[in-house]
């Protein structure tokens, strides 16, 4: 049986409201790992595309709970692809970044620090997700696996694979430490929400005009079929009704 509008209004308020309480609880949460992950000046994009692509699979979800779990996943792929770009870009100006960097804010990072954080930019993609998601939001291997898009227990875990038995408990507590005051810093826009909102509701709209103008061509495609059948039909062809035969 078709939803009615009724049906369809108190779906998608239920959709906006789920988003918001989700947004509002965890956006910080998330923006700080797009960034930790090396998005960058592009984290809050990367966060509002995940967003994004959660309003439109919801439906899909197979539980409220799965959600959280979903926007980790789109942004650890979204950062993994934001960072093979830059790797690539920086290959053209890293001269230019040597020139001007600060004396003044490298002096405001300690060395061990800074060192810390100079080598996890520059591990492959896939051990710094590793070392993040542990390390940082202290996730365990299933979700860390769940967010990475890998099997636990695979090759290339993320325990194992971020290094495992040769990270030293004092190396742990470092890179933990360091990892909260790096994300400490980051801070979102005030008005994000409403940004996001905006955007996914564009979107929405958007997708509902292509089906609707979709599903109008398909009507009048049919009707001109139709038409041009009973056109072309001579007058002793019953196309649409048969005439009862007279006795």
């Amino acid at each position: 049986m078709p939803d009615t509008v009724e049906a369809l209004a108190a779906r998608d308020a239920d959709r906006e409201s789920a988003l918001s309480a989700l947004f509002h609880r965890h956006h910080l949460e998330l923006f700080r790992l797009a960034t930790l992950l090396g998005a960058e000046s592009d984290a809050e994009d990367v966060v509002a595309e995940a967003f994004c692509e959660l309003h439109r699979g919801w439906k899909r979800l197979r539980s409220a709970q799965a959600a959280l779990p979903y926007l980790r996943a789109v942004i650890v792929n979204l950062g993994r692809m934001r960072v093979r770009h830059l790797q690539v870009v920086r290959r053209h100006v890293e001269w230019v970044r040597e020139d001007v960097a600060s004396a003044e804010s490298e002096a405001m990072v300690l060395d061990d620090r800074r060192a810390l954080v100079a080598a996890l930019r520059a591990l492959p993609a896939r051990q710094r997700e590793a070392l993040v998601l542990r390390y940082w939001l202290g996730l365990k291997e299933a979700e860390i696996a769940e967010a990475m898009g890998i099997s636990p227990g695979a090759d290339g875990e993320p325990e194992q694979g971020a290094g495992g038995n040769a990270v030293t408990t004092e190396a742990e507590q470092r890179l933990e430490e360091v990892l909260r005051t790096v994300a400490a810093e980051v801070q979102t826009s005030p008005d994000a929400y409403r940004r996001v909102q905006s955007r996914w509701r564009r979107r929405e709209r958007r997708r509902r005009l292509v089906v609707a103008l979709l599903a109008t061509a398909v009507i009048v495609v049919a009707d001109g079929v139709a038409l041009w059948t009973l056109s072309d039909a001579t007058p002793d062809q019953h196309v649409i009704f048969t005439d009862p035969v007279a006795p």
